[in-house]
């Protein structure tokens, strides 16, 4: 059903009942019902933009241990430096007090040792297969696996550099279960 929108103070109110009513002139003047098509109107002044209620917009939750900005200033380097393959052992020895830090060695430490999971036993199970003809596929998505880990440790090293948490999806679950 068409509603009939009509201007009163820069905000609308519809009169659903009857498209040719109009509804906010007469509200203006203290009528509750409109004589028409007697809708009920509201004698309550629209509120304005800034008036109405606004969604919160969340601050950016900093992730386990909510680690403070001197913290993720001394350990972004570190971080970064952890999403290079073996170097996310470095901030794990040398920063175990630095959450942000930690962070992201142990999400890397988990991106690293599943990659390679991953990827040895796709091109394992390549090899052994390939007289059955899907040998080459396995071996090939084996690569494909690599190329998505070289992307996501170069993702991961920006956003660690620029001082962000950033969470790897099905990655970040399990380090958050990897303590130390």
């Amino acid at each position: 059903m068409a509603s009939h929108l009509s201007r009163r103070n820069a905000s609308y109110i519809p009169c659903i009942l009857n498209m040719s009513c109009n509804l906010s002139a007469l509200m203006s003047h203290g009528v509750m019902l409109c004589p028409r098509c007697s809708s009920p109107g509201t004698s309550q002044e629209p509120k304005k933009p800034e008036e109405q209620k606004a969604t919160p917009k969340k601050a950016p939750v900093n992730e386990p241990g909510e680690a403070t900005a001197e913290e993720i200033e001394a350990g972004k380097g570190l971080a970064a430096i952890s999403y290079i393959s073996i170097l996310f052992l470095i901030p794990m020895i040398s920063m175990r007090d630095n959450r942000f830090a930690m962070f992201h060695a142990r999400q890397s430490m988990v991106l690293v040792i599943s990659a390679m999971v991953l990827w040895l036993g796709l091109f394992l199970l390549g090899m052994l297969t390939s007289w059955l003809g899907i040998g080459i596929l396995l071996i090939l998505l084996s690569y494909v696996v690599l190329f998505a880990w070289l992307v996501l440790m170069i993702i991961g090293f920006v956003k660690a550099f620029s001082g962000e948490y950033w969470r790897i999806p099905l990655i970040s679950d399990w380090a958050d279960k990897v303590k130390f």
